[in-house]
């Protein structure tokens, strides 16, 4: 995030520099804490986007993405982090 910039501000433009996509910020799903090497703490809030437009280009750091349907999502081979995410927003 930048000095001066807020989390959806900073949310949609990496959303544009990594992939090239514009989105639609609808709501926050989850907030989350990972602890490493009992030194760093992230913190971190997951929040559902819609599409608005662009087609993806990866920066030259990313090798590849996917889209996963969201009734596809329970045999996917995505930790049960992102499942349970994924979860929430259908409602179950």
């Amino acid at each position: 995030i930048c000095f001066g910039e807020d989390i959806t501000g900073c949310l949609r433009r990496t959303i544009k520099e990594d992939v090239n996509l514009n989105v639609e910020i609808q709501k926050p799903i989850n907030a989350w804490t990972v602890i490493r090497d009992n030194r760093v703490e992230l913190v971190g809030t997951t929040f559902l986007c819609k599409y608005k437009s662009g087609e993806v280009k990866l920066r030259p750091e990313y090798d590849s993405y996917e889209w996963v349907p969201v009734k596809g999502i329970d045999k996917s081979r995505y930790p049960d982090w992102v499942k349970d995410n994924v979860h929430k927003i259908k409602g179950k």
